[in-house]
């Protein structure tokens, strides 16, 4: 009877230990899914702020960009109204007719009056 016992107990402690070898494997096996499920949300977490980091260079590039632009819009505006503020100081040196389109002059021999009139198309136009 004490050799059935003894045979009883050792049975157990097998079990026992097959179980417990179980549990260990089970408790690896979540320890490792735990594991990969922190990479994993650490990579998806990377990628979102290297993809926000991405969105956030491209808009301040086009802001830039668009600021850039804009600059030298002015910029061709203002040498546009220097070119045409030049154009119409070397166009006051000349005599205009009233008709439409303008036709600008200069007679060979000028009379007192083409100066004076010279002089109010000049003081009209500046």
């Amino acid at each position: 009877m004490l050799g059935q016992l003894l045979g009883t107990l050792e049975k157990f402690r097998k079990e026992d230990m097959k179980i417990s070898g179980m549990e260990a494997f089970i408790q690896r096996s979540n320890a490792l899914q735990r594991a990969e499920q922190k990479a994993h949300e650490e990579r998806e977490r990377l990628r979102q702020q290297e993809c926000e980091q991405i969105a956030e260079q491209r808009r301040r590039d086009l802001t830039l960009r668009a600021r850039i632009t804009v600059k030298a819009e002015e910029k061709k505006l203002e040498l546009l109204f220097l070119r045409w503020n030049d154009h119409h100081k070397k166009l006051s040196n000349f005599i205009r007719t009233k008709a439409e389109p303008p036709i600008y002059y200069l007679p060979k021999q000028p009379l007192e009056k083409d100066a004076t009139l010279l002089d109010q198309q000049r003081e009209q136009h500046f």
